[in-house]
């Protein structure tokens, strides 16, 4: 079993005490998300784990713990969501030098193929236009191309909730033929740094531009870093454009707390800051 750590929150930056605590206790709880009275329990247990995928804007609180999960033998990688659009889209996360230094720390301890560059989602609008992102984009590529090898894009999915929270910005651009520019650019920045880009659950095939589909949660990869024989199993509980092989989430919406306006996991900030109010290390669910 592969677990997803996480998808519906950021584990790593704001509840990695509680993480090592289920991992001590070899299991954690997880609500079913669309029926909070549904409950799975899920084993936690090295022999029961394949590999852990770790989703986050901010390792650093983890990363102390990375010694314990390689002696319990876990195997894992990350995913960083690096986007440094600002305060307007992004208000609670970290300085953009501290994530920075954060990921350098990550990959003195584990090195580059087991990092992912996240710059997810792609939004055009007026402040977002072509020209910020293409500079904005050169500069991540150049902090962090010793840290990575791979980089996953997507573009904004309109979910309501989304887009209820972002109504009062800027119109955002759907143009695909703007679209399909600015990524095509993209994938010539990363391929003149020597790194590979991916699109995650697009509708549209770009391998015509040089641009695969990602599979975010990934049986190759965890093959190639751990010389394992993973088949691939499509996870059905996802949306259909995502090629990610299946796994469990343990993680539960409305519980971060970087404030993201085009997050799809938290529907309002102040929820997320009553459940994490609800939360302590020794729960068996986040909160």
């Amino acid at each position: 079993m592969i677990i997803s750590c996480s998808r519906r929150t950021d584990i790593p930056a704001f509840y990695s005490g509680w993480l090592m605590e289920r991992i001590r206790a070899g299991y954690c709880i997880v609500p079913n998300p669309l029926n909070p009275r549904q409950i799975s329990k899920l084993s936690l247990k090295p022999e029961d784990v394949t590999a852990i995928v770790f989703w986050t804007r901010y390792p650093e609180p983890l990363i102390k713990d990375l010694g314990t999960l390689n002696e319990i033998g876990y195997k894992y990688y990350f995913q960083i969501s690096i986007n440094n659009y600002g305060k307007k889209y992004e208000k609670n996360n970290p300085n953009i030098k501290k994530v920075l230094k954060s990921v350098e720390h990550l990959t003195d301890k584990i090195g580059p193929r087991k990092i992912i560059w996240r710059y997810d989602p792609v939004i055009l609008d007026d402040s977002l236009n072509y020209d910020f992102h293409i500079m904005n984009f050169s500069f991540l590529i150049k902090e962090l191309k010793k840290s990575v090898k791979k980089i996953i894009t997507s573009v904004i999915t309109p979910y309501r909730k989304v887009l209820n929270k972002m109504k009062n910005l800027e119109k955002i651009e759907s143009d695909k033929e703007k679209v399909h520019k600015l990524l095509q650019d993209f994938n010539s920045i990363a391929n003149t740094n020597s790194l590979q880009l991916e699109i995650c659950s697009y509708h549209t095939d770009l391998t015509s531009i040089g641009i695969k589909p990602a599979k975010c949660i990934d049986n190759e990869l965890l093959n190639a870093l751990y010389g394992l024989n993973l088949s691939y199993r499509k996870d059905k509980s996802q949306r259909k454009e995502c090629d990610c092989t299946i796994s469990k989430d343990i993680g539960q919406y409305n519980s971060c707390l970087m404030n993201c306006l085009y997050c799809y996991a938290t529907t309002s900030n102040e929820t997320a800051l009553r459940n994490y109010q609800k939360h302590t290390i020794k729960t068996e669910t986040i909160y």
